[in-house]
């Protein structure tokens, strides 16, 4: 399912990874987003570095990279967390 909603092969590679090794999908998802944040962070970086090279391409692999990190993140947000419920449901 996660792998699906990333398009690029490093990306792809990486949510196999992670699946593989995550022990649910709640893990799963944030090992993903924290890896998208540094990728966007790297890209970002490097347009910074170099402002006069031509960055269509860039700037169309960031936005994407920024919708599959909006898309990761409500998913998510929408797993609940287990843990979370457990402790409420002592607590009620």
């Amino acid at each position: 399912m996660i792998a699906g909603l990333i398009g690029s092969g490093k990306l792809v590679k990486r949510a196999i990874e992670v699946n593989r090794r995550s022990r649910n999908e709640l893990e799963a998802l944030a090992l993903l987003l924290q890896f998208l944040r540094t990728e966007i962070r790297n890209r970002l970086h490097e347009r910074l570095r170099n402002p006069r090279a031509q960055f269509q391409a860039t700037d169309q692999d960031l936005d994407s990279l920024i919708c599959q990190y909006q898309q990761l993140q409500l998913m998510y947000r929408s797993i609940p967390d287990r843990r979370k419920q457990k402790h409420r449901e002592k607590s009620s």
